[in-house]
């Protein structure tokens, strides 16, 4: 058993020439081929070492990929990317691969490195060392004084770095830029940092600044230089940004600073509406009401009233006086903020004195009502500014002065209406000794209906009738909730049911139109079951439908054939009528749609489902009909990639392939999303692999 396990995992090998890689952080540790000013030695060769650095956990897989590029259109004669030895197969028994996308030294040139392991430990956990090397040049001196960049690169065929079981995203402390030979030493200037400022009116602020090597400065308007500081006019609120230029001989250097101003608005009170009206039950009681102020600059420092005092809660500030008399009431508020600004906002306010609730509560009821529905009860209540609740259901109507509720029972109902005012509030317990007769009813069919008989006898049919004391037809018996007689002939049959109580009486006159000699079967389908696998076969197949059997004075020669729908959209390939099928009597149409696009309409199917279809149409009378059916369904496999109905080793050499040979993508994402999450990456195979092996 190891032996052949070996056997496949070399052959897999061997079809593997790109690799997925994966790192927790990954970061430029150090270059080799700097000169003293930092910048890129020319026509000796530059080697930039990456570090990898792992997490707490081992990993499965590893993908990350790396480009050298010059904005300035430098070359760099070779590009080479290696390990240093740190990491290899080692750790990684599946394979451990150098993937050299581009390396012509013109361009961008990109490299890749990847693994996955079987066995091995893959990516130790705590891993942190440097593991990649990437060497170009040397770099001929055409190219001094111009610009070569390393940073990450995307990964066919995910285009992220990612590591697999478990999952993580590497992080990248690029790109990281050099110039190439000697830099030039230049004049220097450093600007005052962006800096916000308040003001309670528009003022003139100066800011230091540092130069080096500088012969002269000079600044943007509205700015100007004053001696080593830069003055800046500020007259309005909003970001002013100004340009410091320093020079010497034909050199200079530039540099920027924001100034955020905000100059002091005042204050805003609002009191809305600006008038109110307020019930009082007690004119020695305050009367509060609450207000807003705001200020963008937040520096209020007082806020005062001409009347009552201002007291602030948890959620806003609130004016409180008290009145000593109904009637019209100026109430002001004012703001004031640390520059001195003001707001002043006013409300009239009418105080009116109020009352209590009263309830003239009805003596207990004992009443019969016929039918369930709203039984109402009078009830006087004052005043009519009152709040009623009504508990534990049931309305008052003011304009009635009626008490309702709906009662669908019988017994002894219970209810509390309670009334209420800002002075005061009143209670009344209803009680309701109602005995309530449900009006009888029978559900009288609107069409005829159909009874089939194999042979002539007894033919029954159900017929809902509620509430009756007595039940009476005009023919046959009623007998367990069915209208039941002797029916030995296809024929229409009569009836008169009459269901009655103490209350009321219901009629209902019907016909049956009973067939002797049929089955009841309207649609069936072959193939049953049917599998999701012969979608997609290289011969397509073929659904087909049989319908016949209608229960409503119709055949199938009535059916517009151009007027078939299967499950509300597909249109059939064909129709046809036959003279007969088994389970049907008479003609039968049949109908044939291909098998992949009546399992679409199902899809995605898993494992084994019995679903229903429908047929449905017209006749050439224009009346419509709509026969359902059931199939069992068998579903995909997960792991099934290439859809053959098995999971075996070719299912996994299909995903390989497509990873690291450009091969056709899956057919369908649900076979190969193993872990299903809707994507399809390494983690995919990585499960697809142990599932195989029995890891």
């Amino acid at each position: 058993m190891m032996k052949t396990r070996a056997l496949v995992l070399a052959g897999l090998m061997t079809v593997l020439s790109y690799s997925l890689a994966v790192g927790q952080s990954l970061s430029l540790d150090h270059v080799d081929g700097l000169n003293a000013t930092g910048g890129l030695e020319m026509g000796v060769p530059v080697t930039f070492y990456i570090r990898v650095t792992g997490d707490n956990d081992a990993h499965a897989g590893i993908t990350n990929g790396f480009q050298v590029y010059s904005p300035t259109g430098s070359q760099w004669g070779s590009f080479v990317g290696d390990t240093t030895g740190t990491l290899g197969r080692a750790q990684f028994d599946g394979g451990f691969f150098i993937s050299h996308f581009s390396a012509d030294g013109v361009g961008a040139d990109t490299v890749g490195f990847g693994a996955f392991r079987f066995f091995a430990d893959g990516l130790p956990a705590g891993f942190d060392d440097t593991a990649y090397t990437i060497e170009i040049g040397p770099i001929d001196a055409a190219y001094n004084g111009g610009q070569v960049c390393l940073d990450s690169a995307y990964y066919p065929p995910s285009g992220v770095w990612k590591w697999a079981g478990p999952e993580v995203l590497p992080g990248w402390d690029g790109p990281h830029c050099y110039t190439i030979g000697e830099q030039v030493i230049n004049p220097q200037i450093t600007c005052p940092g962006d800096t916000s400022v308040f003001l309670c009116e528009p003022d003139t602020l100066c800011f230091p600044f540092d130069t080096t090597d500088a012969e002269w400065v000079t600044a943007g308007e509205p700015a100007y230089i004053d001696g080593g500081q830069v003055c800046v006019p500020l007259l309005a609120d909003g970001d002013l940004e100004i340009e410091l230029v320093a020079g010497a001989a034909e050199a200079a250097d530039t540099c920027s600073f924001t100034v955020t101003v905000a100059i002091n608005s005042p204050p805003t009170v609002t009191l809305s509406p600006d008038s109110m009206t307020y019930v009082v039950c007690d004119l020695n009681g305050a009367v509060c009401m609450a207000f807003g102020v705001s200020d963008p600059d937040e520096n209020i420092v007082d806020t005062a009233t001409n009347i009552g005092y201002i007291y602030v809660s948890e959620i806003g500030p609130y004016i409180c006086f008290v009145p000593d008399t109904a009637g019209l009431f100026e109430v002001v508020v004012t703001a004031t903020d640390a520059c001195g600004a003001t707001h002043s906002q006013t409300r009239w306010v009418t105080i009116v004195e109020g009352e209590s609730a009263a309830i003239e509560c009805p003596d207990p009821v004992v009443d019969t009502l016929c039918g369930s529905g709203l039984y109402c009860v009078p009830v006087a209540i004052t005043p009519d500014t009152a709040t009623v609740t009504v508990s534990p259901s049931g309305t008052y109507d003011w304009e009635t002065g009626l008490f309702c509720v709906n009662l669908t029972e019988s017994g002894i109902h219970e209810f509390r209406l309670i009334a209420e005012t800002q002075c005061g509030a009143d209670t009344c317990a209803i009680q309701l000794d109602i005995t309530v007769i449900e009006l009888p009813s029978i559900d009288c069919p609107d069409q005829i209906p159909y009874v089939f008989l194999a042979d002539p006898g007894e033919a029954c049919i159900e017929l809902g009738i509620a509430h009756a004391d007595e039940i009476e037809v005009s023919y046959g018996s009623w007998n367990a909730g069915q209208l039941c007689f002797q029916a030995d002939t296809t024929g229409l049959y009569s009836f008169v049911v009459v269901a009655t109580n103490d209350c009321a009486a219901d009629t209902c006159e019907l016909s049956v139109n009973v067939q002797v000699g049929q089955l009841d079967v309207t649609t069936i389908i072959r193939p049953d079951p049917m599998r999701m696998v012969d979608a997609y076969r290289v011969d397509p197949m073929d659904a087909a439908i049989y319908l016949g059997n209608f229960d409503n004075g119709h055949t199938v020669a009535d059916i517009d054939q151009t007027t078939i729908v299967i499950n509300d959209s597909l249109i059939p390939t064909s129709t046809a009528i036959i003279s007969d099928y088994p389970g049907f009597v008479g003609e039968v149409m049949e109908i044939t749609e291909p098998i992949y696009d009546f399992i679409e309409y199902y899809m995605p199917l898993y494992d084994s489902t019995v679903a229903t279809y429908t047929v449905s149409g017209l006749f050439t009378d224009d009346t419509e009909f709509s026969e359902v059916g059931q199939v069992r369904l068998i579903g995909i496999l997960v792991g099934d990639v290439n859809v053959d109905g098995q999971v075996d080793i070719a299912d996994m050499i299909y995903l390989i392939d497509y990873y690291f040979q450009g091969g056709p993508p899956p057919l369908m994402l649900e076979t190969s999303d193993m872990d299903k999450n809707q994507l399809l990456d390494i983690s995919d195979l990585m499960l697809l692999i142990d599932y195989m092996f029995g890891l």
